[in-house]
């Protein structure tokens, strides 16, 4: 018979080991030192790599505030056409 328990123990066994295994990659990774210069290629290699995605997200938040001024632009144009040719019939 399974009980509700017997999900929960799975959980916290995955909650235990998921650190564990984390750890052990770390490990593999950058050796048992702190701060290795391979650690800081790598963190290097991050910022920059964060920062690039950051300036292309801020593009295309500008790009698309410019499209929307320009649509706005527009109608204003066509509103502003539309408000001389009224004009000039009366």
């Amino acid at each position: 018979m399974k009980t509700s328990f017997d999900g929960h123990f799975i959980f916290l066994v995955i909650d235990i080991i998921r650190p564990i295994c984390l750890f052990t990659v770390l490990v593999n990774i950058f050796g048992t030192s702190y701060g290795s210069e391979k650690e800081k290629k790598i963190e290097q290699e991050t910022d920059t790599m964060r920062n690039f995605r950051d300036t292309l997200a801020i593009g295309v938040l500008q790009w698309e505030d410019s499209v929307e001024d320009l649509r706005t632009a527009s109608e204003s144009t066509l509103k502003g056409i539309a408000s001389w040719k009224s004009i000039k019939k009366q």
